[in-house]
């Protein structure tokens, strides 16, 4: 099965609030919304977004990418090497 392996990728949408007073990851029924401190110009929002994710999942910052809205406070990520039900797991703890 993909979600026992490893090497799976997993995606999922995420919602960025740039430019917030502090950083902050939140859980809104299925959806999870991030508050950044870092502003959206020169992608440094996208970056802290990734080095926050790296953190909360425990994961190499290479094993993630943005997959769709680089200039949009909706993304879809993708990580790898990760399965689905450690994703599931963090989501829940959120």
């Amino acid at each position: 099965m993909a979600e026992d392996r490893k090497d799976a990728k997993v995606r999922f949408a995420v919602h960025v609030k740039p430019n917030a007073s502090k950083i902050a990851v939140e859980k809104d029924n299925d959806n999870v919304r991030i508050s950044l401190t870092a502003s959206p110009q020169k992608s440094l929002a996208n970056r802290q977004l990734i080095e926050i994710l790296s953190k909360e999942l425990r994961i190499a910052k290479c094993c993630i990418s943005i997959v769709r809205g680089l200039k949009s406070h909706d993304k879809l990520i993708e990580i790898n090497d990760i399965t689905e039900k450690r994703l599931n797991n963090w989501m829940e703890g959120i």
